[in-house]
Protein backbone atom coordinates (compact mmCIF):
# COMPACT_ATOMS: atom_id res chain seq x y z
CA UNK A 1 0.00 0.00 0.00
CA UNK A 2 2.90 2.30 1.56
CA UNK A 3 4.13 1.70 -2.50
CA UNK A 4 1.06 2.43 -4.54
CA UNK A 5 0.62 5.74 -2.26
CA UNK A 6 4.17 6.80 -3.28
CA UNK A 7 3.97 6.34 -6.91
CA UNK A 8 0.26 7.53 -7.51
CA UNK A 9 1.76 10.83 -5.93
CA UNK A 10 4.60 10.64 -8.16
CA UNK A 11 2.33 10.33 -11.10
CA UNK A 12 -0.09 12.98 -10.19
CA UNK A 13 3.05 15.26 -9.98
CA UNK A 14 4.54 14.64 -13.32
CA UNK A 15 1.32 15.15 -14.41
CA UNK A 16 0.75 18.06 -13.46
CA UNK A 17 3.86 19.35 -14.62
CA UNK A 18 3.54 18.22 -17.66
CA UNK A 19 0.25 19.91 -17.96
CA UNK A 20 1.21 23.23 -16.80
CA UNK A 21 4.47 23.05 -19.32
CA UNK A 22 2.36 22.36 -22.15
CA UNK A 23 -0.43 24.82 -21.38
CA UNK A 24 2.22 27.80 -20.40
CA UNK A 25 4.82 26.93 -23.12
CA UNK A 26 3.39 24.56 -25.90
CA UNK A 27 5.20 26.93 -28.87
CA UNK A 28 8.09 27.37 -26.64
CA UNK A 29 9.44 23.97 -26.65
CA UNK A 30 6.51 22.42 -24.44
CA UNK A 31 6.26 20.19 -27.86
CA UNK A 32 9.24 18.93 -28.05
CA UNK A 33 8.92 17.57 -24.00
CA UNK A 34 5.97 15.91 -24.90
CA UNK A 35 7.70 14.04 -27.97
CA UNK A 36 10.26 13.10 -25.54
CA UNK A 37 8.30 11.98 -22.67
CA UNK A 38 6.21 9.43 -25.34
CA UNK A 39 9.61 8.32 -26.64
CA UNK A 40 10.99 7.41 -22.91
CA UNK A 41 7.21 5.58 -22.85
CA UNK A 42 7.53 3.91 -25.67
CA UNK A 43 11.23 2.78 -25.16
CA UNK A 44 9.53 1.63 -21.49
CA UNK A 45 6.76 -0.18 -23.11
CA UNK A 46 9.29 -2.00 -25.44
CA UNK A 47 11.87 -2.70 -22.66
CA UNK A 48 8.68 -4.35 -20.85
CA UNK A 49 7.31 -6.82 -23.72
CA UNK A 50 10.84 -7.61 -24.20
CA UNK A 51 11.72 -8.92 -20.58
CA UNK A 52 7.96 -10.70 -20.74
CA UNK A 53 9.10 -12.39 -23.73
CA UNK A 54 12.25 -13.49 -22.64
CA UNK A 55 10.40 -14.96 -19.16
CA UNK A 56 7.64 -16.95 -21.03
CA UNK A 57 10.53 -18.27 -23.15
CA UNK A 58 12.41 -19.38 -20.26
CA UNK A 59 8.92 -20.62 -18.32
CA UNK A 60 8.75 -23.25 -21.93
CA UNK A 61 12.95 -24.18 -20.98
CA UNK A 62 11.30 -24.95 -17.65
CA UNK A 63 8.30 -27.34 -18.48
CA UNK A 64 10.85 -29.94 -20.96
CA UNK A 65 13.09 -30.57 -17.70
CA UNK A 66 10.05 -30.23 -15.13
CA UNK A 67 9.86 -33.44 -13.02
CA UNK A 68 6.60 -33.94 -11.18
CA UNK A 69 6.12 -33.25 -7.18
CA UNK A 70 5.75 -37.11 -6.64
CA UNK A 71 9.64 -37.59 -7.89
CA UNK A 72 10.86 -34.48 -6.11
CA UNK A 73 9.83 -36.34 -2.77
CA UNK A 74 12.09 -39.29 -3.56
CA UNK A 75 15.03 -37.70 -4.93
CA UNK A 76 17.87 -38.09 -3.03
CA UNK A 77 21.51 -37.33 -4.04
CA UNK A 78 24.73 -37.89 -2.15
CA UNK A 79 27.07 -35.17 -1.17
CA UNK A 80 29.64 -33.91 -3.60
CA UNK A 81 33.35 -35.29 -2.89
CA UNK A 82 35.52 -32.75 -2.08
CA UNK A 83 38.47 -34.74 -3.98
CA UNK A 84 36.57 -35.40 -7.14
CA UNK A 85 36.12 -32.76 -10.34
CA UNK A 86 32.98 -30.36 -9.51
CA UNK A 87 31.18 -28.74 -11.84
CA UNK A 88 29.92 -25.51 -10.43
CA UNK A 89 26.78 -24.03 -12.20
CA UNK A 90 25.13 -20.41 -11.85
CA UNK A 91 21.89 -20.81 -11.67
CA UNK A 92 18.66 -18.61 -11.27
CA UNK A 93 14.94 -19.01 -10.47
CA UNK A 94 14.32 -20.99 -14.31
CA UNK A 95 16.17 -24.28 -13.75
CA UNK A 96 15.73 -24.89 -17.65
CA UNK A 97 18.65 -22.95 -18.88
CA UNK A 98 21.02 -24.51 -16.43
CA UNK A 99 19.93 -28.39 -16.94
CA UNK A 100 20.67 -27.06 -20.45
CA UNK A 101 24.16 -25.82 -19.67
CA UNK A 102 25.04 -29.00 -17.35
CA UNK A 103 24.03 -31.40 -20.27
CA UNK A 104 26.54 -28.91 -22.39
CA UNK A 105 29.04 -30.20 -19.77
CA UNK A 106 28.29 -33.84 -20.00
CA UNK A 107 27.96 -33.48 -24.18
CA UNK A 108 31.58 -31.66 -24.49
CA UNK A 109 33.38 -33.53 -21.06
CA UNK A 110 31.90 -37.03 -20.58
CA UNK A 111 32.61 -38.57 -17.68
CA UNK A 112 34.67 -35.87 -16.33
CA UNK A 113 32.51 -34.44 -13.36
CA UNK A 114 30.53 -36.52 -10.63
CA UNK A 115 29.91 -33.65 -8.72
CA UNK A 116 26.94 -30.58 -9.51
CA UNK A 117 27.10 -27.85 -7.11
CA UNK A 118 24.70 -25.18 -7.70
CA UNK A 119 24.88 -21.47 -6.49
CA UNK A 120 22.61 -18.61 -7.02
CA UNK A 121 21.92 -15.01 -5.20
CA UNK A 122 18.92 -13.73 -3.95
CA UNK A 123 18.88 -9.64 -4.63
CA UNK A 124 17.77 -7.71 -1.39
CA UNK A 125 16.53 -4.53 -2.45
CA UNK A 126 18.44 -1.64 -0.69
CA UNK A 127 15.57 0.97 -1.44
CA UNK A 128 13.28 1.60 1.92
CA UNK A 129 9.94 1.50 0.17
CA UNK A 130 11.04 -2.38 -0.82
CA UNK A 131 8.14 -4.71 0.02
CA UNK A 132 9.43 -7.01 2.48
CA UNK A 133 8.06 -10.03 1.18
CA UNK A 134 9.91 -10.07 -2.02
CA UNK A 135 13.01 -11.66 -0.79
CA UNK A 136 10.82 -14.55 0.82
CA UNK A 137 9.23 -14.84 -2.65
CA UNK A 138 12.81 -14.77 -4.43
CA UNK A 139 13.67 -17.40 -2.09
CA UNK A 140 10.84 -20.11 -2.76
CA UNK A 141 11.68 -19.29 -6.63
CA UNK A 142 14.88 -20.27 -6.12
CA UNK A 143 14.72 -22.97 -3.83
CA UNK A 144 11.99 -24.45 -5.94
CA UNK A 145 14.72 -24.22 -9.18
CA UNK A 146 17.05 -25.62 -7.02
CA UNK A 147 14.94 -28.82 -6.09
CA UNK A 148 14.11 -29.62 -9.61
CA UNK A 149 18.36 -29.52 -10.32
CA UNK A 150 19.12 -31.72 -7.36
CA UNK A 151 16.54 -34.16 -8.43
CA UNK A 152 17.36 -34.08 -12.08
CA UNK A 153 21.06 -35.01 -11.27
CA UNK A 154 20.13 -37.53 -8.61
CA UNK A 155 18.41 -39.10 -11.08
CA UNK A 156 21.21 -39.29 -13.34
CA UNK A 157 23.41 -40.46 -10.40
CA UNK A 158 25.30 -37.30 -9.66
CA UNK A 159 26.19 -35.67 -6.42
CA UNK A 160 25.32 -32.32 -5.88
CA UNK A 161 24.89 -29.68 -3.22
CA UNK A 162 23.31 -25.86 -3.35
CA UNK A 163 24.32 -22.67 -1.63
CA UNK A 164 22.65 -19.14 -1.93
CA UNK A 165 23.94 -16.21 -0.99
CA UNK A 166 21.82 -12.97 -0.26
CA UNK A 167 23.07 -9.48 -1.14
CA UNK A 168 22.13 -6.14 -2.91
CA UNK A 169 24.33 -6.67 -5.64
CA UNK A 170 24.21 -10.25 -7.27
CA UNK A 171 27.37 -9.76 -9.01
CA UNK A 172 28.87 -9.03 -5.84
CA UNK A 173 27.13 -11.55 -4.12
CA UNK A 174 27.97 -14.69 -6.36
CA UNK A 175 31.75 -13.52 -6.82
CA UNK A 176 31.97 -13.93 -2.70
CA UNK A 177 30.05 -16.77 -2.60
CA UNK A 178 31.86 -18.89 -5.71
CA UNK A 179 35.10 -17.98 -4.01
CA UNK A 180 33.94 -19.98 -0.97
CA UNK A 181 32.89 -22.87 -2.67
CA UNK A 182 35.61 -22.59 -4.88
CA UNK A 183 38.18 -22.98 -1.64
CA UNK A 184 35.75 -26.28 -0.75
CA UNK A 185 36.35 -28.21 -3.67
CA UNK A 186 39.48 -27.05 -5.27
CA UNK A 187 39.68 -29.12 -8.32
CA UNK A 188 36.50 -26.88 -10.19
CA UNK A 189 35.18 -25.46 -12.83
CA UNK A 190 32.46 -22.41 -12.86
CA UNK A 191 29.76 -22.45 -15.72
CA UNK A 192 26.79 -20.34 -16.93
CA UNK A 193 25.15 -19.56 -19.60
CA UNK A 194 23.76 -16.55 -21.42
CA UNK A 195 20.42 -15.57 -23.37
CA UNK A 196 21.18 -16.21 -27.81
CA UNK A 197 17.98 -14.63 -28.83
CA UNK A 198 16.34 -14.39 -32.19
CA UNK A 199 17.60 -12.36 -35.07
CA UNK A 200 14.99 -9.52 -34.43
CA UNK A 201 16.12 -9.36 -30.76
CA UNK A 202 19.26 -8.98 -31.22
CA UNK A 203 19.66 -5.53 -29.64
CA UNK A 204 17.83 -6.53 -26.66
CA UNK A 205 20.44 -9.60 -25.63
CA UNK A 206 22.93 -6.91 -23.55
CA UNK A 207 19.63 -6.65 -21.27
CA UNK A 208 19.51 -10.28 -20.27
CA UNK A 209 23.18 -11.15 -19.92
CA UNK A 210 25.16 -8.61 -18.16
CA UNK A 211 25.41 -10.75 -14.70
CA UNK A 212 27.17 -13.66 -16.12
CA UNK A 213 29.54 -11.31 -17.96
CA UNK A 214 30.33 -9.39 -15.65
CA UNK A 215 31.13 -12.40 -13.11
CA UNK A 216 33.33 -14.07 -15.53
CA UNK A 217 35.14 -10.95 -16.16
CA UNK A 218 35.85 -11.07 -11.98
CA UNK A 219 36.62 -14.19 -11.42
CA UNK A 220 39.33 -14.26 -14.27
CA UNK A 221 40.71 -11.62 -12.57
CA UNK A 222 41.01 -13.61 -9.59
CA UNK A 223 42.25 -16.56 -11.58
CA UNK A 224 39.26 -18.40 -11.70
CA UNK A 225 37.26 -20.42 -14.88
CA UNK A 226 33.81 -19.61 -15.88
CA UNK A 227 32.76 -21.08 -18.61
CA UNK A 228 29.93 -19.26 -20.35
CA UNK A 229 27.51 -21.45 -22.70
CA UNK A 230 24.81 -20.39 -25.26
CA UNK A 231 21.24 -20.89 -24.58
CA UNK A 232 18.82 -20.29 -27.60
CA UNK A 233 15.48 -19.15 -26.95
CA UNK A 234 13.34 -19.42 -30.19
Amino acid sequence: MVRLSIAVAGFTVAVLVLVVTLKEKFFDGGWATICFTLLVVAGCVVVRRQYDWVGRQRQKLDQVFELPKEELAVAKSAPPDPMQATAIFLTTDHWGPTIHTLLWVQRLLPGHFHSMVFVSAVQVEASAIAAPATVPQQKARIERSLDQLEAFCAREGLRTARFVAYGIDPVESLESLIKQVGALFPDSVCFSNKLILPANRWFSEWLHNPTALSLQRQLHFEGIPLVIFPVKLI
